[in-house]
């Protein structure tokens, strides 16, 4: 019997996960030989596995094949198409398919969002400014432009700019995680240890199953040379995410700092 394309891509994700490619691909070429493969959407997910998996010529050739609409599903085409298309190096093509797709939709937040998201990419932060900007207009309280904003301010070496938009989103939804964590750049930013350690906690408070909020505060940590706070993160994310290479690497970074070569090792 035929078996669940959503199966078969769920386990091809996960030999990705485990490292193998070889099973990973046999997994998608049954998804793609499936009458799910028939249906945009389905072409659209299995583009995605093969953008997971490495295969860029593959999956832009898929996502090519379908045609632009103004849905969920257009939207979701042509931010695969994009990501591809700067993994492959080829910035142009991206910045003029980001440009043409906010000439098409000049009122859509998704488009002006991918097409700030492209321009960011490829160091345009004037026109990354320039969409996001045009998104508030359109929806003064939009939190991924907001923050967006802010992360361009931070860049821009503004971080006073830059926490005055992270905390209108906090104003919103008060555990923003982005928010929160981009509090705590801002406050780096101005050398303010002590505020940056403070919106960390509050993130790992408010968050107690982030990985990305522990790993935050051991870096913090390792960054002040205090190894034994540090190493007190590291194995909370170590036990968050056990097989995760980056706890481990912060982990082995806070025992070695600690003096214990030999849990290091």
């Amino acid at each position: 019997a035929d078996q669940d394309p959503a199966l078969l891509a769920l386990a091809s994700q996960l030999s990705l996960q485990s490292g193998d490619r070889e099973s990973a691909l046999a997994y998608l070429a049954q998804v793609g030989a499936s009458d799910v493969a028939k249906t945009p959407a389905g072409q659209i997910e299995l583009a995605g596995g093969y953008l997971m998996a490495g295969e860029l010529d593959r999956a832009v050739e898929l996502l090519e094949a379908i045609p632009e609409a103004q849905d969920e599903t257009g939207i979701r085409r042509d931010t695969l198409l994009m990501t591809a298309l700067l993994r492959q190096g080829k910035t142009s093509e991206a910045v003029s398919r980001a440009d043409a797709l906010v000439a098409r939709n000049p009122d859509s937040v998704a488009s002006r969002n991918l097409a700030g998201a492209v321009y960011a990419a490829v160091g345009r932060t004037d026109d990354a400014r320039q969409q996001f900007e045009a998104i508030t207009r359109i929806n003064p309280d939009d939190a991924g432009a907001q923050v967006s904003l802010a992360r361009l301010d931070l860049l821009a070496d503004k971080p006073d700019a830059a926490a005055q938009r992270f905390q209108k989103v906090l104003d919103k939804d008060g555990t923003n995680l982005i928010a929160t964590l981009g509090m705590s750049a801002a406050s780096a930013a101005k050398q303010d240890a002590e505020g940056a350690e403070r919106w960390l906690l509050k993130a790992r408070e408010d968050h107690p199953q982030s990985l990305e909020t522990r790993l935050a505060l051991a870096q913090f940590y390792l960054g002040r040379r205090d190894f034994d706070e540090a190493r007190k993160m590291a194995e909370e994310a170590v036990k968050l995410s056990p097989e995760d290479a980056a706890a481990a690497n912060a982990l082995g970074l806070a025992q070695l700092g600690a003096g214990d070569s030999a849990g290091a090792l």
